[in-house]
C-alpha cells in the first residue's frame, strides 16, 4: 500500500527551455510598471537559466553585471519584435530593415557614413503599439525631466526607431499627470450681475460722501 501511494504521489518537476519561444510566454509586463525593472527581472531569469545548465562556473554575484543587463535588454527587445513585427508587416514598411548579429531588427539610415555610434546610424526597430515601448518612452520622459515631443524624439532616435514614433511619443506624454498639471488652463466662468444689496450699499456710500463733501 505504501509503494502504491508513493507511486501515485505527484513529484514536482522544473522544466527549463532554452528556446526563444519559451521566453515569449513569460508575462513580463504584469510584474512591474518600469522599463528598467522589467529588464532587471529578465536578467535574473536569464542568469537562473544559465546557472541551471552549467555544472561549473556558476554566477553567484549579488548584483547583475553590465553585460548581463545588456544581454537581457537585447533578448527582451527581440521578444517584442517577434511578437509584433511579422515578416508580412515588415514588407509594408518603407524602411531598409536588416537583422544584426544579436538577432535584432535594425534600420539602415542615411547617415551610415557619419562618424557616430552604431546605434545612432542603425537604430533598433520597435513597434509603437507595444506596452513595453510605452514604458520605455515613459521612463525616458521622466529621466529627461518631462521633456517635450521634439526633445524626446531626438533622444529616442539615438538608439531606437519607433514605428509611428511621433504619434506614440505624443500619446505617452499626454498621459503624464505632471505634464497635464502644468499645461492645464485655469477655469474661466462667465461674469454675473451684482446682487441687490451691493447696489443699496453703493447708493448709501454715495449719499454719505456727498453730505460730507457738500456736493
Amino acid at each position: 500500500m505504501l509503494r502504491e501511494s508513493a507511486a501515485q504521489e505527484e513529484i514536482p518537476t522544473v522544466t527549463l527551455h532554452s528556446k526563444k519561444d519559451s521566453l515569449q510566454k513569460i508575462e513580463y509586463l504584469s510584474y512591474f510598471s518600469s522599463y528598467t525593472k522589467i529588464v532587471r527581472m529578465f536578467g535574473w531569469i536569464l542568469r537562473f537559466l544559465n546557472n541551471a545548465r552549467k555544472t561549473t562556473k556558476k554566477i553567484t554575484d549579488e548584483n547583475l553585471s553590465t553585460e548581463e543587463l545588456k544581454n537581457a535588454e537585447i533578448r527582451l527587445l527581440s521578444v517584442v519584435q517577434d511578437e509584433e513585427l511579422t515578416s508580412d508587416y515588415i514588407q509594408t514598411l518603407k524602411l531598409n530593415i536588416f537583422k544584426d548579429d544579436d538577432g535584432l531588427l535594425k534600420v539602415k539610415t542615411k547617415v551610415t557614413e557619419r562618424e557616430d555610434t552604431e546605434d545612432f546610424k542603425r537604430p533598433i526597430v520597435l513597434p509603437g503599439k507595444h506596452q513595453l515601448v510605452h514604458l520605455l518612452i515613459r521612463e525616458k520622459h521622466l529621466n529627461k525631466l518631462h521633456a517635450g515631443l521634439h526633445i524626446m524624439m531626438s533622444c529616442l532616435h539615438e538608439n531606437f526607431w519607433i514605428i509611428s514614433g511621433r504619434k506614440t511619443i505624443r500619446k505617452v506624454i499626454n498621459q503624464c499627470l505632471q505634464c497635464k498639471r502644468h499645461s492645464s488652463k485655469a477655469v474661466e466662468t462667465a461674469p454675473i450681475g451684482l446682487p441687490l444689496d451691493r447696489f443699496v450699499l453703493i447708493k448709501l456710500l454715495t449719499m454719505f460722501v456727498n453730505q460730507k463733501v457738500g456736493v
